[in-house]
């Protein structure tokens, strides 16, 4: 009984990894064949950003004066499709990169702020405080929600394409290469 137990556990254990290996390889054949182009924002001392199909984007269009965010749905040889409107690269005047540092610090001090008053208000409310939220409190409360809105300016930063030292170009990873 005990044998046949092993052997029926060792044969699943057969069937797993041989699934897993035909994944593997679907998987690896798949991703040879599904390159894509790449949007590079990079500077003239060789920093890079990548933007590919799906990431957000805020850039400013020459042509027509205005700025524009979104997704990005597609990449071509000199163009880029955000939010179902064609760019051209050679139009797009500057883009906007979010600076992660500074948005999750405004996003901790507008909710520690509201917090603050919020949980201090239930419970003068709770307690049957005469002022049912203290001076104090709403000094410290305000002052929070106040540095989050200052932060604000601080959370994306402008990077000009042109006579800049950025520049926009994109890279085509669309060619197959032999397995």
């Amino acid at each position: 009984m005990l044998k046949n137990i092993d052997l029926i556990s060792f044969l699943h254990m057969i069937k797993i990894c041989r699934d897993i290996v035909i994944l593997q390889i679907l998987l690896g054949s798949s991703s040879v064949l599904l390159c894509q182009n790449v949007l590079v924002l990079e500077k003239a001392t060789k920093r890079e950003i990548y933007y590919e199909p799906g990431d957000w984007i805020k850039i400013h269009e020459v042509i027509e004066g205005r700025t524009l965010s979104g997704q990005i749905f597609d990449l071509s040889d000199s163009s880029l499709v955000v939010g179902g409107i064609e760019v051209l690269i050679k139009d797009i005047d500057a883009v906007y990169r979010i600076l992660d540092g500074y948005k999750l610090l405004q996003r901790i001090s507008l909710l520690a702020g509201a917090s603050y008053i919020t949980l201090n208000a239930v419970n003068g409310f709770i307690n049957s405080d005469d002022p049912m939220v203290p001076n104090e409190t709403l000094i410290i409360g305000t002052a929070l929600i106040g540095a989050g809105f200052a932060l604000q300016p601080l959370t994306t930063r402008r990077h000009k394409v042109k006579n800049g030292i950025w520049r926009l170009k994109i890279l085509d990873y669309t060619e197959e290469k032999p397995l």
